[in-house]
C-alpha cells in the first residue's frame, strides 16, 4: 500500500492511484490539483477544465455533534445543478417552443468518492462502523470542506444512497456518497 500522505503531496502519482483503485475513471488525461492551491479563484467562481479533480479534506458531522470524522484521504468531489423550470405551451402559437419560466434553483447534488485505509483490519473496522453510523443517520450531516462551502455555499448534506464496493486487500475499502445539499428553512413565521 502506498504511503498516502506521500500521495497527497504528489499529484501525478495520486492521480495513477486513485485510477488504479477505482476511485475515478481513467481517462487519458488526468489532472488532480489540491484545492487550497486554487481557493483564491473560489469566491469568483472555480473553474475546470475537464478531467480536473479538487483534493479537499472533508469531515462529517452530525448537528448535535455527537459523531464526527474526518475522512482519512481527501475525496474526490463533484458538484451538480440545475434549475426548475416551468414550461408553458401557447395555443395557436407561431413561434417555436415554450415559455419558459425560472421557478427556482434546484439543491446541489454531491457525489463523493474516496477509500478508507486502516493500519490493521480491526482500524479499518473501526472507521467503517463511524463512516455507516454517520450515513445511517435520518438527519443532514453538518460538512466541513473548503471546496463545499467557499465554491457553492454547501454546509449540509443528505445522503441519498451510498455504496462500498468490493476493493482489493484487507486494510482499505472504497466508497461512494451521494448526497443532495441542504438549508434550514423556517416553514412557519411569526406574523
Amino acid at each position: 500500500m502506498p504511503n498516502i500522505h506521500n500521495l497527497q503531496s504528489n499529484a501525478s502519482a495520486l492521480a495513477l492511484w486513485a485510477r488504479r483503485i477505482g476511485i475515478v475513471d481513467a481517462p487519458t488525461s488526468l489532472n488532480i490539483v489540491n484545492y487550497a492551491d486554487v481557493a483564491g479563484n473560489a469566491s469568483g467562481g472555480l473553474t475546470t477544465s475537464g478531467n480536473t479533480f479538487y483534493l479537499c479534506p472533508l469531515t462529517l458531522s452530525t448537528a448535535d455533534g455527537s459523531l464526527s470524522m474526518q475522512l482519512p484521504v481527501d475525496p474526490v468531489i463533484s458538484v451538480s445543478g440545475s434549475n426548475s423550470i416551468a414550461q408553458r405551451q401557447v395555443a395557436q402559437s407561431t413561434m417555436r417552443g415554450t415559455i419558459k419560466e425560472f421557478w427556482n434553483a434546484d439543491d446541489y447534488k454531491v457525489d463523493i468518492k474516496s477509500v478508507l485505509i486502516g493500519e490493521d483490519p480491526d482500524e479499518l473496522s473501526q472507521m467503517l462502523s463511524t463512516l455507516r453510523a454517520l450515513l445511517d443517520r435520518p438527519e443532514a450531516l453538518l460538512c466541513v470542506c473548503p471546496l463545499l462551502q467557499e465554491a457553492f455555499g454547501i454546509s449540509r448534506l443528505v445522503v441519498q444512497s451510498y455504496q462500498f464496493p468490493a476493493t482489493k486487500g484487507l486494510r482499505n475499502q472504497q466508497f461512494s456518497l451521494s448526497c443532495l445539499s441542504d438549508e434550514a428553512y423556517t416553514l412557519i413565521e411569526e406574523i
